[in-house]
């Protein structure tokens, strides 16, 4: 295996399944590429005993796990608490018992 390009990444081979792992950089997101190379013991056709394939792995941004609310946002006791008051997240529009019924369903959500 060959990695490719700038970005600090691993690529371990199992030598059994031939199962390639890649481990991106921590918060990395973009793409990754390494060139692998496979041989056997007996010519194919060609008379080559090696093929060399180049492999592309997209990384995604990993998802939140919780919100985290703008300091400008959060109305409860720290700005770091993520804490919102709903009447502040609907500007007023819910009456008390509408606002107790939605912070049950998001209770439930998380």
């Amino acid at each position: 295996v060959t990695k490719l390009g700038s970005e600090n990444f691993t690529v371990t081979v199992t030598s059994t399944s031939g199962v390639a792992t890649v481990t991106p950089p921590a918060g990395f997101s973009g793409q990754l590429q390494f060139r692998a190379s496979v041989s056997q013991s007996v010519a194919t056709n060609t008379g080559s005993t090696t093929d060399e394939q180049l492999v592309t792995v997209l990384v995604g941004p990993t998802a939140p796990t919780a919100i985290d609310l703008v300091t400008a946002s959060d109305s409860g006791s720290s700005s770091t608490d993520n804490v919102v008051a709903l009447v502040t997240l609907f500007n007023g529009a819910l009456r008390e018992h509408h606002a107790t019924r939605f912070a049950r369903k998001l209770q439930a959500f998380q």
